[in-house]
Formats: C-alpha cells, sequence, structure tokens
C-alpha cells in the first residue's frame, strides 16, 4: 500500500514537472510574439497585463487577411488574361475579316474563270455569223429593243468557206514553258492568197472573256474583209489557253503581252516572209487587251502598227474609279485599296497596280520610229474604262513622238466617239456601262454618233448609216453574184466540152437541153449582177448626198485613219 501511493505521487510530480515546463515555453512564446509585434508597430504596444495576453480578435483578423489579399489578385489577374484573350479575338477577327475582304477585292478586280467567262453563247461565235449577246444582256432592263444581231452584223460576216484554222502555239514565257505550261490557243482566219504583200493582224480580248466575244470577231471580220489575215488568241488563263498558276488573274499586260509575242513568233515561223525586221503584222485590242497590246507594241519593236480600242492606260486610276463608283465614296474606295493591297503577296506575283509595265509609263517612250504607228478609240463616258485613259496614252505617246523629232499627229492619232442612247435609258458601270459599245453602235435604231462630238440631227445620221449598210448589202450581194457567174461560167465550158464530145458520139441531142438551161442560168445571173450594180449606183447617189452633210465633220478622223498605212479606216 505504501509502495503504490509513493509511485503514485511520483507519477504526480511528473506531471507538473511537465506542465510547469509547457507553461514555461507557452510563456516564451507569447513573449517573443509580443516582441516581435512590438518592433513592427511600436505605437500600438499596449501596457500590462495585456501584453501578456494574444487577442483572438487580432489573430482572426491576422488570418483572415492573407486570404482575400491572394483572391483579390487572382481576381484582377483573372480580369487582365480576360482581357488581353478578347482583344486578341477582336484583333484576330479584325485581321481575318480584313485579309478575307482584302482577299475577295483582289479577285473581283483580277480573277478570272475561263469557263464562266467564256460561256457556250459566246463560243459560238464565227466570223461568218456572231451576235453580242453578253453585252446586250447588262441593258435588257430598259425596256427597249436592242438591234437585231443579223441586220446589224450581217454586212460584215465573211463568207463560211474561208481558211479558218484553230492552232495552238507557245507563249513566249520560258518560265511558265519550263512549268508545263504556256500553251496558246488561237484562230486564224487566212485569205485565199497568202504571200509577201500579205497584211496580217493580231486580235486580242479583254479581261473575262476569249476569242469569241464579238468584241474581237467583229473587228476580225471587218478586217478580213479588208484584206487583212486575221489572229485571234485567247490569252493565258482565258478560253482556252493554259491557266498560269503562278498568277492566275488578269494582269493588263504585264504577263498577257507575252502571249501576243508568241503569237507573233508563230506567224513568223510558219511564214518565212513575215521573218523580217519590220514584218507586216499589227494589232489590235479591246479593254484590258487594248492595255496589252500597247505594252507589246513597246516591247515588241517589229510590230508596225497598233489600235486600241478602250484600253485602260492608266490601270490603278481605272480601278479605282471603279471602286468608288461602286461604293459611292472615295474614303471607302481607299479603304477598300488598302485591303486589297495587303493581300498581294499571298495572291499572285504580279502585286498592285501601277504594274512594272504600265502602259501610261510605256507610252512616255514609245518607240514610233519607221513606218511604226498608232490609232486609239474610245467611247465617252464608259463606266469601265473611263475615258480619261485616252487622253492620258495619247498624251504620252505624242510627247514621245516629239522627243523623237517625229510629227505627234502624224503618228499618234484617237478618235472619241459618243453614243446617245434613248432618254430613258439609264447608264451606270452595271447597267449599259457604255464599255466598247461604239463597235456595234445601235439601241433600238435610236443612237446617234456624233462626229467629233458635234451633234448633227438625228435624221441625217440614220440616213447615212442606213445607206451605208445598204451599199455593203449590195457589194456582199454583187460578190455572191460574181463568185456564182464565174461558177457557172466554168460549168458551162465544161459543158460545151462534153457536149462536143457526146455529138461526135452522136449523144447531142440529150446535152443540148442541158446546155440551154444552163445558159439560161448564166442570163439569170447577168441580169441579177445588173440589177445590184443600178442598187449600189442608188444606193451611191444617196450616200454621196448625205456625206455632204458628214464631210467637214468626219475629215479629221478620216485623214487620221487613212495615215496608218497598214490600219484600215474602222469608221
Amino acid at each position: 500500500m505504501a509502495k503504490t501511493n509513493s509511485s503514485s505521487l511520483k507519477e504526480q510530480e511528473i506531471e507538473l514537472k511537465d506542465l510547469k515546463a509547457e507553461a514555461q515555453d507557452s510563456k516564451h512564446n507569447t513573449q517573443l510574439r509580443d516582441s516581435e509585434q512590438a518592433s513592427s508597430s511600436p505605437a500600438k504596444q499596449e501596457s500590462g497585463w495585456q501584453k501578456n495576453i494574444p487577442s483572438l480578435d487580432t489573430t482572426t483578423k491576422r488570418q483572415k487577411k492573407w486570404p482575400c489579399s491572394r483572391i483579390m489578385k487572382c481576381c484582377l489577374i483573372g480580369i487582365v488574361v480576360g482581357l488581353v484573350l478578347l482583344l486578341a479575338i477582336v484583333i484576330g477577327v479584325f485581321i481575318i475579316a480584313w485579309f478575307s475582304a482584302g482577299a475577295f477585292l483582289y479577285d473581283f478586280a483580277f480573277r478570272v474563270d475561263p469557263l464562266v467567262d467564256c460561256d457556250a453563247t459566246m463560243r459560238t461565235n464565227r466570223p461568218w455569223n456572231y451576235t453580242a449577246d453578253e453585252m446586250i444582256s447588262t441593258c435588257t432592263g430598259n425596256n427597249f429593243t436592242i438591234f437585231n444581231a443579223s441586220e446589224r452584223f450581217g454586212p460584215y460576216y465573211i463568207n463560211s468557206s474561208a481558211q479558218y484554222e484553230t492552232v495552238t502555239f507557245k507563249s513566249r514565257d520560258p518560265e511558265w514553258i519550263s512549268q508545263g505550261g504556256g500553251k496558246i490557243r488561237g484562230t486564224l482566219v487566212l485569205q485565199p492568197v497568202v504571200n509577201e504583200t500579205s497584211r496580217f493582224v493580231i486580235i486580242v480580248h479583254g479581261i473575262r472573256a476569249c476569242r469569241f466575244t464579238y468584241a474581237s470577231v467583229e473587228p476580225a471580220s471587218m478586217l478580213y474583209q479588208m484584206g487583212y489575215n486575221v489572229f485571234m488568241i485567247d490569252l493565258r488563263n482565258h478560253g482556252d489557253s493554259d491557266s498560269y498558276r503562278a498568277n492566275p488573274y488578269g494582269s493588263f499586260g504585264l504577263y498577257e503581252h507575252r502571249d501576243v509575242l508568241g503569237a507573233l513568233d508563230y506567224l513568223t515561223e510558219r511564214f518565212a516572209f513575215l521573218n523580217t525586221s519590220t514584218p507586216n503584222v499589227s494589232l489590235f485590242g479591246s479593254s484590258m487587251g487594248g492595255s496589252t497590246v500597247l505594252v507589246s507594241f513597246q516591247v515588241e519593236k517589229r510590230f508596225r502598227a497598233v489600235f486600241t480600242d478602250s484600253a485602260a492606260c492608266n490601270v490603278y486610276q481605272t480601278i479605282f474609279t471603279n471602286a468608288v463608283e461602286i461604293v459611292s465614296s472615295e474614303a471607302l474606295a481607299k479603304i477598300a485599296f488598302a485591303t486589297a493591297m495587303s493581300v498581294v503577296n499571298v495572291k499572285g506575283k504580279m502585286g498592285f497596280p501601277p504594274f512594272s509595265l504600265d502602259p501610261q509609263t510605256l507610252m512616255g517612250s514609245v518607240d514610233l520610229s519607221g513606218p511604226r504607228k498608232m490609232f486609239l478609240f474610245q467611247t465617252s463616258n464608259d463606266f469601265i474604262v473611263p475615258d480619261f485613259n485616252l487622253q492620258l496614252c495619247v498624251t504620252a505617246a505624242k510627247a514621245s513622238a516629239t522627243q523623237q523629232g517625229l510629227n505627234p499627229d502624224q503618228k499618234v492619232q484617237s478618235y472619241l466617239d459618243t453614243v446617245q442612247y434613248p432618254p430613258h435609258v439609264k447608264l451606270s458601270r452595271l447597267n449599259c456601262a457604255n464599255h466598247l459599245v461604239s463597235i456595234y453602235f445601235s439601241c433600238s435604231g435610236e443612237n446617234v454618233w456624233y462626229a467629233n462630238q458635234q451633234q448633227l440631227p438625228k435624221e441625217t445620221i440614220l440616213a447615212f448609216r442606213s445607206n451605208s449598210i445598204s451599199i455593203l448589202s449590195a457589194y456582199k450581194e454583187l460578190n455572191e453574184s460574181r463568185k456564182r457567174l464565174l461558177d457557172q461560167r466554168y460549168n458551162t465550158e465544161l459543158i460545151n466540152e462534153v457536149l462536143e464530145n457526146a455529138r461526135k458520139k452522136g449523144t447531142g441531142f440529150i446535152l443540148q437541153d442541158v446546155s440551154e438551161k444552163v445558159k439560161e442560168a448564166l442570163t439569170e445571173s447577168v441580169e441579177l449582177i445588173a440589177q445590184n450594180i443600178a442598187i449600189l449606183k442608188k444606193h451611191n447617189i444617196a450616200l454621196t448626198e448625205q456625206n455632204g452633210a458628214l464631210k467637214e465633220l468626219a475629215k479629221p478622223l478620216a485623214e487620221s485613219v487613212s495615215q496608218l498605212e497598214t490600219l484600215p479606216n474602222m469608221r
């Protein structure tokens, strides 16, 4: 029992010692904490017994302060990150929209699609039968009748038996050829006799068209009737020619001129008499084709002459004017140009106008030595190629002629034509744009041509036009009659020969009747020719009378055209 009590007492003494040690440790820790607080904030030191008692509120506040600060920091960081992400998204959307708009506008200005631009209807055009359906369709909303194609174009249709060839040749573009491309398709229409005196003209279409457009086929048929061998070609990325993958756009002569030079190479290789320093080969181009032949004429000095219809001389200003017309704001047009220019490095290698081979710049140094001459034609109030282009190129080319000591008025001629539509017809870029219209001239027969922009009575000019067409028709009928006469005369000679042989063999009574019929047909042909000659004289008299009123006003044009040794009067 005594042992048990003594052991329990020892255990209690040990516990008391442990408690005293813990109390001392706690007191020591409290003193250290108070001293730290005192050193950090001496103004808040407390006196007395409160110094040694830790405050529950102070401890709680201290414990709450740090988590709140971290939360605020996290919130701020989250807001900043969110704003940065939002800004990045906005910038990304803007960049995507900007470049997408730029790509769209670049394509809108320069992209071509041979399947759409040279459709099945256009491909049916031939020099002996063609229409202007692709141009007529832009005026259908005006509720008036456009001319009958066969009546308008009929006098210029050539004989379907003409030598008509589809040929393929190489563009003068070694880099493109080395890549497996460079094939250019063309249509060559040759005169019955081709020799050293023959004249050739290469005809070039505009952007988003092909060699079968009326703007190529009609001048081709006119020139053919005037004795030219005509060579209509499809530029790269157009019609049946190869696509130029490095630049699948229309570049207004920057690359297309190499296709024209390839056409010259083909002609000089095929016809040896053309392989000289001054071959009798000239150029005709409309719209972008006009720009292309201007570049070709400057690059290749062997071309004899160049004739353009509505050529884009200043490509940049032409496209900018179109942009202003579309968006009705010069400021918006500048923004549109900025977006389009931002994608030039990914859209192709031609860049953005003005191109390195700019027609206006080239005309400032064009070589007009020897027989080389120029004739530029334009329709006024053209919404696609504004008529300021005519004056820009004429001024530049004449300045070049003057610098070369040449007569600028003889070397460079031009004509600005005006077409008057019926009063109710509203003209705009997208509706009756007045582009390449003079070449087909008529809208419901009410259009009036103005010679050198001076108005004449409508009845006088319409009568002049009617008589001109009648004379062309009479000439055509006369030629057909002459051909039939020659054929029948040849047949008569053969029949007479057979008849003579038959008489010797006792069968003359059978062929005598045939011979009489042939003679009757021959007599009818002679009578028809006489009638045609009478009609021709009648119309010539009427034309002479009407021509008196137009002679003075048409004189400048007649003189200008007559000075072009290798190009005919296109009036």
